[in-house]
Order: C-alpha cells, then structure tokens, then sequence
C-alpha cells in the first residue's frame, strides 16, 4: 500500500481567481480548502494503515502536508493582499512572513489573534477568515503525528528484535551480502559512472538555461505563474521548470525577478544533480546485487557506464566464486511526470546467466535470477 498522498502545487497556487470580488475569492480559497483537508485525512489514513510504518514515511507524510499548507497560506497572502502592505500593521508583517505547519500553526493563530486586537483588526473579518481556518486545519494534525511517530518508533523496535531473535537461531535476518563486497559494488559502480559525471551536469545546466531564455522573453514576469503551470503540462517543459523553481526569487511585489546569483546556483545546482545521480547509481547497484552475493562470494565485478538524455546506462559483467556469472544492464532514467514532478526509475535485467550447470539463460528478470540462485527461498522485496 502506498504511503504518500500526491498534493498538487498548481491545484494550490491557481484555485484562486484575484481579479473576483473577495467574498467570491474567499469562497474559492475556502473550497480548495476542504479538499485539502480530504487529502490530508488521506495521507494520514494510507499511514495508520501501512503494513510496515517507518519513520521516514511518517517524516514524509508530514512533510507533504506541511508543503500544501505553505501553498495554500500563500494563496491566502495574496486574498487578504498581504503583498506590498507589510508596513501598515504589526499583524500584517507577521501573517506575509508566517509558514503555518503541523507543528506551529495552533501557535501561529493565537499570535494572530493577539496582533489582530492590537492593531484593530476585525476578529470576524476577512484576514481572520482566511487565517484561522488553515491554522486550525494543520493544529488538528498535531497529535494524530506525534501518535504516528511513536507507531513508527514502535514498529522499528519490534523489527530490530526480531531480527535479533532470527540472527540467534542462524537465520538471516535480512537478505544481504558480505559487507566487503558490497562496498567493493559500491566502489567499482562510482567509477563506472565517474566520466558520464560532467555529461550530467551539462545536462542538468541546459534545462536551467531553458528557463532563464524563456524568462528573458517574457514582458510581464507577473504572469510567469501561469508560465510555470503551463510548463508542467509539457515534457521538456517540465524540466525547464525545475531550474525556475530554484533560479527565480517571488517579490512582495507579486513579481518574479532573476536570482542575481543566478549562474552561479547553476553551476551548483548541475553539481549537486551530478552527484546525487551517480551516487545513488553506485547504491542501486550494491542494492540490486545484495540478494545475489548472499548466495555466494563476489568474484570480479567490472564494466563501464554511459549516459544521454537524461539516462545512465550501465553494463557490468559479474562473477561469483561458486562459477556463477552474468552481465548486468541497468540504468538510472530520471523521468518526470504528466504534473511536471521528477521521479528516478532503476530497470534491471540480467543476461548471459551461466549458473555454472551447462545452461545459459539469455536474460532473467530480478525475481527469475534470485530464484534461480536460491530455489528454496522466497523472493526478496527487490529494490527497484
């Protein structure tokens, strides 16, 4: 059972028409409201009813709420017009700047409660129509997270006793294989992928550069909004609007404006990209093979690495010391999807497997190749 609940930025940033009366702005930003809240009893109900709850799912969880709720604070920055108006209240400075969350936002709504009555705010106003429900929205999720994280803590206790429990009576706790060699995986698969190190990089750079050309074109940067959900409507477009993200500061203006550190942060932003995609290459296939070398000893791991397009294409010829080998085809593709996130897929097959019986199989799936090595036992939950 999944864990997350996708919540849509564009849902949150464009529910709101501006030019419309307030009272039918409010009606707007209170209807996306309530189906945010739909969403966040889904995220917490996928949680409650995970087989295997961790903490990182709980973190995750939390933190996609947390997210939507930023969105929709924003929204409401701008119906109660917020922007350009900082300087006219004490309540008004704090209520642009605030960042309601699961755990802040009961202490976010008395502070403006307070502010309100100091500076002659109405109570049953606007401002406050637009504010307390959200707060009120993410306080009610408070403790249903402090419950979930001590499920979480629970859960992973119970694992690592039973793992325990397993390791004294000489059963394998978890599918894995000789430290030695997986670190010899990882070692070998860095390297591997190490001279497709700048081609990623430059990669990541000429989405970047499409954002900021497409910028340069734009005569009202106020509208670029609308850009960025057009973007995510469109493949290539999509990966131009991750640099945007990331390369555009948003003014209390209601205006876009480049960074002025711009190529800079590309430079470092196409680095980081570079890193993150060899790094977790070099894991995936530690990862890939741990199943496998827990049937017998690595014996030569060596094999080389391509990239293009946005994928990282390895071939790695593989030999245990029982007689086994293979070669070994998989590939990083960094794809995004038809709402514009990014996402990382890790396809595996194995081919000219000799399993040392006078058989060669031409290609065997993940699951084929386990059972092949260790016919007894069920299948591992590969990663994929």
């Amino acid at each position: 059972m999944r864990e997350l609940v996708t919540f849509r930025h564009s849902d949150m940033q464009n529910c709101v028409d501006f030019k419309a009366p307030k009272e039918q702005q409010l009606e707007q930003y209170l209807s996306v409201l309530s189906k945010l809240k739909e969403l966040c009893d889904k995220q917490v109900e996928l949680l409650y009813a995970a087989e295997k709850l961790t903490k990182t799912a709980v973190k995750d969880g939390r933190s996609r709420i947390n997210s939507a709720i930023h969105d929709l604070h924003r929204v409401g920055v701008r119906v109660n017009d917020l922007i350009g108006n900082t300087e006219k209240s004490d309540f008004h400075l704090e209520m642009y700047y605030a960042d309601p969350s699961v755990h802040s936002a009961a202490g976010m709504l008395k502070k403006a409660e307070k502010l309100a009555k100091k500076s002659n705010v109405d109570l049953e106003g606007l401002e406050m129509k637009v504010i307390r429900p959200i707060c009120e929205l993410a306080a009610g999720y408070k403790d249903t997270f402090k419950e979930l994280d001590q499920m979480a803590g629970k859960a992973l206790e119970d694992r690592l006793a039973a793992q325990a429990a397993r390791k004294e009576n000489g059963v394998s706790a978890v599918y894995t294989s000789n430290k030695d060699d997986r670190q010899h995986v990882i070692v070998q698969a860095r390297s591997m992928a190490q001279p497709c190190w700048e081609s990623i990089k430059a990669y990541e750079e000429r989405h970047i550069d499409m954002a900021i050309m497409h910028f340069e074109k734009i005569e009202d940067t106020s509208a670029l909004s609308a850009e960025m959900k057009e973007f995510k409507k469109d493949l290539p477009w999509a990966k131009a609007y991750m640099g945007i993200n990331k390369i555009f500061q948003y003014t209390m203006d209601g205006d876009y404006i480049l960074h002025e550190d711009a190529q800079e942060m590309k430079e470092a932003e196409g680095k980081q990209f570079a890193d993150m995609i060899c790094d977790k290459f070099a894991y995936k296939q530690a990862a890939k093979l741990a199943p496998l070398l827990k049937h017998s000893p690595l014996k030569s791991l060596e094999g080389s690495a391509s990239y293009r397009d946005g994928m990282l294409d390895a071939r790695v010829k593989v030999a245990l010391e029982n007689g086994t080998s293979f070669d070994l085809n998989s590939q990083v593709v960094y794809g995004f999807s038809s709402g514009g996130n990014a996402f990382q897929r890790y396809p595996t097959t194995f081919h000219n497997v000799d399993l040392g019986d006078g058989k060669v199989h031409a290609m065997l799936s993940e699951e084929e190749m386990h059972q092949a090595l260790n016919p007894e036992e069920d299948s591992p939950s590969l990663s994929r």
